[in-house]
């Protein structure tokens, strides 16, 4: 490619979803806000993101760019927030950091930590050329809300986790043979409910449930067929 003759040209994939100028587009990408525990070092680091995002409007595959940089700037408040709190230089790599955390109560939920490690070493260390471009946008909220996290209290998180886990173990019991669920003007019998979450910051609590309606299973012959949607609630018991 003669670097002369190159233009940008807005992508014909974002084009095809309607998004037809950059305003438009902007209007679609992840938000990338940090609270204001969140050392500057850190948001400076995730600026330079958040304008690769915005150039993939012109060039699609800068989303993988954008995200594999966002997976060293995660690396890097790992090691920053355990200096912080250890008054030591993080020696250890990211699996080791991670692992730390996880002892620490610094991660929300540590299933989706280790699937951000898993992405991190796949896209780190490829083996053959690949891009995942628009499937990677929610990865972006996930890694800025795990960043966010390190700065919230941990007692507070230890505490949700383990009432949401008391929770559900219940909901699991109550609804291993169905359940009939009441709210106004509406009863519903379920299969399955969970606690999705508790935010213990606010006072009074409030607790996320999503609960499952039964459904008859669609035939063969079914032309069209949709699926309840799961039902949520807030609650403040």
């Amino acid at each position: 490619m003669n670097i002369k003759d190159y233009t940008l040209n807005p992508s014909n994939i974002w084009i095809s979803q309607g998004l037809k100028t950059l305003d438009d587009f902007k209007q679609k990408l992840p938000e990338i806000q940090f609270i204001d525990l969140v050392p500057p070092d850190v948001v400076k680091f995730f600026k330079i993101i958040q304008k690769l995002l915005i150039h993939s409007y012109f060039e699609y595959e800068f989303i993988d760019v954008a995200f594999t940089k966002a997976l060293t700037g995660f690396e890097m408040a790992l090691k920053i927030r355990y200096k912080e709190l250890t008054g030591e230089a993080a020696k250890m790599r990211l699996y080791g950091l991670i692992k730390w955390g996880i002892k620490n109560n610094l991660f929300e939920f540590d299933d989706s930590i280790d699937i951000i490690r898993e992405i991190r070493n796949f896209s780190v260390h490829p083996n053959d050329y690949h891009f995942a471009g628009l499937t990677l946008f929610n990865s972006f909220s996930t890694i800025v809300d795990t960043i966010n996290g390190l700065y919230l209290d941990p007692l507070l998180r230890k505490e949700r986790k383990n009432k949401t886990e008391k929770v559900n173990t219940i909901l699991d019991d109550f609804t291993k043979d169905g359940a009939i669920l009441e709210i106004p003007d509406k009863r519903l019998i379920i299969f399955n409910a969970k606690m999705l979450f508790l935010d213990n910051i606010p006072d009074p609590n409030k607790y996320y449930f999503q609960f499952w309606p039964i459904f008859d299973v669609p035939t063969p012959e079914a032309k069209e067929y949709e699926l309840p949607k799961p039902l949520r609630l807030i609650s403040g018991q």
